[in-house]
């Protein structure tokens, strides 16, 4: 699998790398892709699914096109961050996760993913402390 060298050094280098194409996935789909869901959490949910953050444990994921990512679901990938935890489509638990997130975006910062950063101050903070690295890419 590919892997750009500013991506493989350190802790991470050997474990799974996830890349994820935010703009290509229905926005419907896109929380049940990152977060998975525990059976009978919707309709057609016939069986509990792991979400990308839990299969990249220990690894990195890469969030293509974030900017293409609705506002609740920032809130609920900052909330991630910050308790280094997420909880499934449906479930009351929450899961620990150990993953390195890596961003990009060729969206206009000001009008796209920026908003992820600059409506929540806090968030460049969550990034920065836990083993994440943001890449704007024009």
């Amino acid at each position: 699998m590919w892997r750009a060298p500013f991506i493989s050094p350190g802790p991470f280098r050997d474990k799974p790398f996830i890349p994820v194409d935010c703009g290509s996935l229905l926005p419907t789909l896109i929380e049940n892709e990152l977060f998975g869901n525990v059976k009978g959490a919707f309709t057609g949910a016939v069986h509990s699914k792991e979400g990308l953050l839990a299969i990249a444990e220990g690894g990195t994921i890469f969030l293509d096109e974030i900017g293409e990512l609705a506002t609740d679901l920032q809130a609920k990938l900052l909330r991630a961050i910050q308790e280094k935890e997420m909880r499934p489509v449906g479930s009351t638990k929450r899961i620990p996760i150990n993953v390195r997130i890596l961003a990009a975006t060729n969206s206009e910062l000001k009008t796209g993913c920026v908003r992820f950063m600059s409506v929540r101050a806090n968030c460049a903070r969550a990034w920065a402390s836990w083993h994440s690295v943001i890449s704007f890419v024009p």
